[in-house]
């Protein structure tokens, strides 16, 4: 079971899962195959620099994979994390506004970052999340 499943409370369902865009997992994949492609020519000094290298970004990719974006019927939940867990969780009934930020790659390929703001200072972010105008509709949509 995923964190947001575990976290529901009583009479509380899940209404939206939100992704990565393929552009996060892509630059990682792209890196992988470099490092693969450079370890397998080279020289074996190489090869054992090229496998240091690759470890945090192996880390890097399953802590995309563990991360949760959510809105559930009363809350909008993020949580990233393999071991260590962080997550951020806002009441829909204390949102006051959603931001877009998408850069012009971010535009034409449909990716950007959600910014869900509350009262007071909280704020939970969506950042590099597939089609975030849809996202904010989605959101707006159960307030």
């Amino acid at each position: 079971m995923s964190y947001v499943e575990d976290s529901l409370g009583t009479g509380e369902t899940i209404e939206h899962m939100f992704r990565f865009h393929w552009v996060i997992n892509i630059n990682i994949t792209l890196f992988h195959l470099l490092m693969l492609i450079v370890s397998l020519n080279f020289w074996p000094f190489l090869n054992v620099l090229s496998l240091l290298i690759m470890c945090p970004s192996l880390i890097y990719h399953l802590s995309i994979k563990n991360t949760e974006h959510a809105v559930t019927s009363k809350r909008v939940i993020f949580k990233k994390g393999i071991i260590a867990r962080n997550t951020e969780e806002q009441l829909l009934k204390k949102v006051e506004t959603i931001e877009i930020k998408q850069g012009v790659l971010g535009r034409l390929l449909g990716y950007g970052d959600v910014k869900i703001t509350g009262t007071g200072i909280s704020a939970v972010s969506f950042k590099g999340i597939d089609n975030p105008l849809e996202v904010k509709s989605k959101i707006e949509a159960l307030l």
